[in-house]
């Protein structure tokens, strides 16, 4: 029996009729199948990539969120140095103070202080006159908004113990403009994460009051948490001192990354941001660097995030997934198994439209099959 013959035997005793259009399915769902598993093997190999444009995005939203703070506090301490070299009275601060604090709804509040007498050296004049000037008529205002809009004035004290160490002595001493450590204030009934950025004001060489604006951080965190680089990753943020300014677990915010070195969740680990974190500053604290879990494959980059204007940077903690399939390779293997299934399809409705047909149909009308049979079977008559 010749190979045609074996097909159609094997074609009659399994129901199927395996004809051509048959066989090219088959072929489509094999050659489907041995694509996706040659793009899944495939996948293993495919080296740890950094999906950089995703994670400088992330670094841009940081600057864009911060930049025009610090900005627009420089701006005012210019503004203020002009005042007081032109000779103008004190009264004109709060027509300067009020609009830069006022530029941005993430201000939360803005102050100009002077040194004794340091701007007009008219204290004695005003002292204990007005919310801007305090017993001794010391120019200490800090502005801000309340919740209807109205905008009111408390003096500052102006104490050691009082906390002015950090956002006023200290950019007094260095005359540089410095970006101030997250910090946790009680606002409304609110824990509230914010910064300062204090700005020293400078005449002849000499610092004679700071100039401040502080900062509400919660729609940063809200704006990094909104992003997954590489479809699943994490976004956090770390002060140049190692404080969480952003975090997936809103509880860690404004606390060091050395109290929180505990596994919070199977997504963000802050062991292993840890260890990357100090193997970062240990290093070369203005490169990035990524730190790859050992047998997960997960990968914490640490991104330096700088500002112009302050020496102060953050650092941008990204979590990302293990290695795997490229978005290229994904498309490849949804369109391999799309075109598998629909050959699969065809070949259901092959068997199922064959099967449904009427055994006559399939076989031939009895009169011809019979026919045909007994054509073979008749028996040669000799003829004498």
């Amino acid at each position: 029996m010749g190979a045609q013959g074996q097909i159609q035997q094997r074609s009659r005793a399994s129901g199927v009729p395996i004809g051509p259009r048959t066989i090219l399915v088959i072929l489509i769902i094999t050659l489907a199948a041995g694509s996706s598993i040659w793009l899944l093997r495939e996948a293993a190999l495919v080296p740890a990539s950094i999906p950089q444009e995703e994670i400088d995005a992330a670094a841009r939203n940081v600057t864009d969120f911060i930049q025009p703070g610090i900005n627009a506090a420089i701006d005012l301490g210019r503004l203020v140095e002009k005042a007081k070299a032109a000779g103008s009275d004190r009264e004109i601060i709060r027509g300067l103070a009020v609009p830069t604090m006022q530029m941005s709804a993430e201000n939360l509040g803005v102050s100009v202080v002077f040194e004794p007498d340091g701007f007009d050296g008219k204290d004695a004049e005003y002292a204990g006159m007005g919310a801007e000037n305090d017993e001794h008529g010391r120019f200490v205002p800090y502005y801000y908004v309340v919740g209807n809009g109205e905008v009111q004035t408390d003096h500052l004290t102006m104490t050691i113990e009082a906390g002015i160490e950090a956002w006023y002595l200290v950019p007094l001493r260095s005359k540089k403009p410095r970006l101030l450590q997250p910090y946790i204030y009680p606002l409304n009934g609110k824990d509230t994460l914010l910064s300062t950025i204090s700005v020293p004001l400078i005449a002849d060489g000499k610092a004679f009051g700071v100039a401040t604006l502080d900062v509400m951080l919660g729609k940063l965190q809200s704006n990094l948490q909104a992003l997954k680089p590489d479809s699943r990753g994490i976004v956090a943020l770390l002060s140049d001192a190692g404080t969480w300014i952003a975090h997936p677990d809103p509880s860690h915010l404004g606390k060091e990354i050395v109290e929180t070195g505990v596994a919070t969740s199977d997504a963000f680990d802050d062991r292993e941001a840890g260890i990357a974190y100090s193997e970062y500053v240990n290093g070369h604290p203005r490169v990035s660097l990524t730190h790859v879990v050992e047998g997960t494959g997960e990968r914490y980059v640490m991104v330096p995030v700088t500002f112009a204007g302050v020496e102060e940077g953050w650092t941008l903690v990204v979590r990302l997934p293990p290695a795997g399939m490229t978005r290229e390779m994904k498309d490849a293997l949804m369109v391999s198994l799309g075109i598998g299934f629909v050959a699969a399809l065809c070949l259901a409705l092959l068997m199922v439209t064959y099967r449904s047909r009427p055994a006559a149909t399939r076989l031939g009308t009895p009169s011809v099959a019979l026919s045909a049979t007994a054509r073979r079977k008749q028996p040669t008559i000799e003829r004498r």
